[in-house]
């Protein structure tokens, strides 16, 4: 039994499938969310992770945003910066 059959719609009611009103609409991108911990080179590898993504089709979103994605760049302490 389907839902629509269950439901209190009126007899003269139109009923549209999920495809239907998405029809003519691009697609809904996936969303990415990051969070650096770190240095000015981790800022910098987010960007370009950053850019990565978006060129995958991804919408980046800020951190507090529900994203599908979720990226935590973090580094170790090291006694002398490698780059």
């Amino acid at each position: 039994m389907s839902l629509l059959s269950e439901t209190a719609l009126p007899p003269d009611s139109e009923t549209f499938t999920a495809d239907e009103l998405n029809e003519g609409q691009e697609p809904a991108k996936k969303r990415v969310s990051f969070h650096t911990l770190g240095c000015r080179l981790n800022q910098s590898e987010t960007g370009v992770l950053a850019r990565s993504f978006e060129q995958q089709g991804y919408a980046v979103v800020p951190e507090y945003a529900q994203a599908e994605v979720y990226v935590l760049n973090t580094c170790t302490v090291t006694e002398h910066s490698d780059a």
